[in-house]
C-alpha cells in the first residue's frame, strides 16, 4: 500500500471525475479565476488554504498560469508571519498573550491564529493605498509574504524568535542586503518595523501546530506560544 494510503488516487479521482480535468489544466478549466482555481485546489484531499495560496502565488509569478482576480491571493500565514502580526500588534489576543502550545491541544489557538493573520494583512495591503496615491503597494497580499518572511528569518532576518534586532539594537546586514537589492529599500533603523511594534508585544512568539512535535525544542517566552517552557 502507498504510505499515503489513497489519497493520491482520491485527488486524481476528483480532478478526472468531478473537476474533468488533469493537474496541468486546473487553471484553463475554471477560466485562470482565482476563485474558482482555489475551490479546485482545496477540494483536494489534504491541500488546504495555505497550501492553494502558495500554488496560485507561484504558478502567477512564474507566468504558468495566466490569473485573473489575482487580490484574491492572500499571504501565507507560517509561523513566521504569525510572530511579525504578534509583535506589530495587527492580531491580539484576547488574553494578552498565547497559551502554551501544549495547552492548546486541539490547535484550536494555532488555526485562529493564521485565520486571523491571514485577514490582517489583507487589512495591512489594502491601507499601504493610502500613503501610495490610492493604489496598493503590490497588487495583491499574497506579495507581501516574502519581505516579512525575510524579515522573520531565524537566522538572517530583523525579528528572530529571540535575538529580535530592537533587542540587539544590530541592522541585520543579510536582511538589509537583500531589502536593498530586490525591494531598492535602505532602512536606516535597525529593523523596518521598528517604529511600529508596540513595546509591550515585541517578545511575542507565535504558537506551533500541534502535530510539529517542536514541544522540547520551541520555548515559550513572555508572549506565549513556543513549547513547554515558561507554562
Amino acid at each position: 500500500m502507498h504510505p499515503l494510503g489513497d489519497v493520491p488516487f482520491s485527488a486524481a479521482r476528483i480532478l478526472k471525475g468531478d473537476q474533468k480535468t488533469t493537474t496541468y489544466g486546473i487553471a484553463a478549466a475554471h477560466d485562470s479565476d482565482v476563485r474558482g482555481i482555489f475551490k479546485a485546489l482545496t477540494d483536494l484531499p489534504g491541500l488546504k488554504g495555505k497550501k492553494a495560496n502558495m500554488v496560485l502565488r507561484d504558478f502567477y509569478e512564474l507566468g504558468v498560469w495566466p490569473l485573473s482576480n489575482v487580490q484574491l491571493i492572500n499571504i501565507m500565514p507560517d509561523n513566521r508571519l504569525m510572530r511579525v502580526a504578534l509583535r506589530t500588534a495587527i492580531i491580539r489576543p484576547a488574553l494578552g498573550k498565547l497559551l502554551n502550545s501544549l495547552l492548546d491541544q486541539f490547535d484550536l489557538q494555532y488555526v485562529l491564529a493564521t485565520t486571523a493573520t491571514e485577514a490582517a494583512f489583507r487589512e495591512v495591503w489594502k491601507r499601504t493605498a493610502k500613503f501610495n496615491g490610492g493604489k496598493c503597494i503590490v497588487n495583491y497580499p499574497g506579495r507581501l509574504d516574502e519581505l516579512i518572511f525575510r524579515l522573520a528569518d531565524p537566522k538572517t532576518g530583523c525579528c528572530k524568535p529571540n535575538a529580535m534586532a530592537c533587542k540587539t539594537h544590530k541592522k541585520p546586514p543579510r536582511f538589509a542586503e537583500w531589502a536593498e537589492g530586490n525591494l531598492a529599500y535602505d532602512f536606516q533603523d535597525c529593523c523596518p518595523f521598528e517604529g511600529v511594534c508596540p513595546a509591550s508585544t515585541r517578545e511575542m512568539l507565535a504558537p506551533y501546530a500541534i502535530q510539529n512535535n517542536t514541544w522540547m525544542s520551541i520555548f515559550t517566552g513572555k508572549g506565549g506560544g513556543g513549547g513547554l517552557r515558561g507554562v
